[in-house]
């Protein structure tokens, strides 16, 4: 059993660090085109869903271990499909087993894979890897191209990969903190979890700071009612509701909101897990959606044309003046520097979730050699950064593996609880309140029709 010292704060900090990474730079952009309002509307909806489908994960990988301890003493369990829609009596339903380590870790894939078998759960955590990995080579991009936009290095100037393209001298600056952002974050996930305390303390804190840098700056430009580059007058006029860009705001919040899948992995030296974790999902919730709400609701308010990074408005940030001073500066340059620094501590925690899932398929609870689980670790973080080395446009990237989101979590997790509910009757600290079948059904089949509706969107688009 993992060494449990950390107490909701350190649960906290690491599930905040894993959420809160590149996907709160696109929130502003996301209420500016489907509509503040309607977005603030669909925050509020989905943060209410995502702390109750949160919860309802914990009962499931808890839940998971005791079906597996069923299995482990001989017990045969089959589910069908028709078992979802009717209310069957499975032999062994009230069986707990009597040795069940409830602090252990079991991360999302092997829970799917005891409950939905082992192929099913292959496939799971297939999906998760190109989900996971997808996210890292995101976030190589913004850490190379955020410094090369603003660091002269190679060719004396700052340069804009987006702009430039591949074949200009930009992309030898981009190569260059590749490496470092590459050398940096291996060396965090060779390290672990645990010895990175400090490190993400410290950048949850930068977190903290940089939202409200961004939003009270933004304030400040409605107040006085100017440009953020230049004296002259600016009142933008966005729009409440604009249903037709759904397609384009809901899956930056729902990217945005996702972190559960990785608490496994982040949480698992947390002590007194059974009353712990459910206070750790809970104030994820009421931050996420104080700091999003804030994001979305002020920005659109105080700059015109909002990017797809918010970021890159402070590029030429004055203040509302025609000249900078030293602070409009330093603003300007810890806002534009600051994702390249979020993403250090993001990629080493999600690397360190993906090698979990992947070693735990492979090896279940066999003690491996420290060569074979350093390979494991080498290549996992290692791929996203060969990726990247040719591959730079995260709009692309997050476009199509974003959705998969859906399927992994919102899909998923209702069918899961479902199936582990009639399984195993046994009552635990974990069991979410208000149970009702029906419920998760709708759950799962609303977001089911919902990436549909996106996916068609997406190819249309494309």
């Amino acid at each position: 059993m993992a060494d449990e010292t950390m107490g909701v704060f350190s649960g906290f900090v690491y599930s905040i660090n894993v959420m809160i990474g590149a996907g709160f730079l696109g929130i502003p952009y996301g209420f500016s085109e489907t509509g503040y309002l309607l977005s603030f509307i669909y925050l509020i909806i989905l943060c209410l869903l995502n702390n109750y489908l949160s919860l309802m994960f914990l009962e499931v990988i808890h839940k998971a271990m005791i079906i597996q301890g069923m299995k482990d003493e001989g017990l045969l369990i089959k589910l069908f499909a028709r078992d979802f829609f009717l209310s069957p009596q499975i032999e062994g339903t009230s069986y707990e087993p009597s040795k069940i380590n409830d602090d252990k870790r079991i991360d999302a894939s092997i829970a799917m894979s005891i409950i939905f078998g082992k192929k099913f759960g292959i496939v799971y955590l297939l999906v998760l890897t190109l989900l996971f990995e997808g996210v890292l080579i995101a976030y190589c991009s913004i850490f190379a191209s955020s410094l090369a936009a603003n660091i002269p290095l190679v060719t004396g100037t700052t340069c804009n990969i987006y702009k430039e393209g591949y074949f200009s001298e930009c992309i030898f600056s981009y190569w260059v903190f590749l490496f470092v952002y590459g050398s940096i974050v291996i060396t965090l996930t060779i390290k672990g979890i645990k010895e990175q305390r400090v490190y993400q303390i410290i950048m949850c804190t930068m977190r903290f700071v940089i939202i409200c840098v961004v939003v009270f700056s933004c304030a400040h430009l409605i107040v006085i009612g100017k440009s953020i580059s230049s004296s002259s007058e600016s009142h933008p006029d966005p729009i409440p509701f604009n249903f037709s860009n759904t397609g384009i705001g809901l899956p930056i919040i729902l990217f945005a909101l996702f972190y559960q899948l990785q608490m496994p992995s982040v949480t698992q030296y947390v002590k007194d897990k059974k009353n712990n974790l459910w206070k750790i999902v809970t104030m994820i919730s009421i931050v996420s959606f104080i700091w999003y709400g804030a994001l979305g609701l002020v920005i659109p308010f105080a700059i015109d044309k909002v990017e797809t990074q918010v970021t890159l408005n402070f590029k030429d940030y004055t203040g509302g003046k025609d000249s900078r001073n030293f602070i409009d500066y330093a603003i300007s340059l810890i806002v534009l520097l600051f994702p390249a620094f979020d993403v250090i501590s993001s990629y080493s925690l999600i690397s360190i979730s993906i090698v979990d899932n992947w070693k735990s398929m492979l090896y279940g609870t066999e003690e491996i050699s420290k060569r074979k689980f350093l390979m494991i670790k080498l290549i996992i973080s290692g791929i996203p950064l060969i990726v990247s080395f040719v591959l730079y446009d995260i709009g692309v990237i997050l476009d199509f593996v974003g959705l998969s989101v859906l399927f992994l979590f919102q899909i998923m997790i209702p069918i899961a609880h479902i199936s582990v509910r009639m399984v195993s009757k046994a009552q635990s600290s974990y069991d979410v309140r208000c149970y009702w079948k029906p419920f998760n059904l709708l759950l799962s089949f609303a977001f089911t029709v919902l990436l549909v509706y996106l996916l068609v969107k997406l190819i249309i688009h494309v």
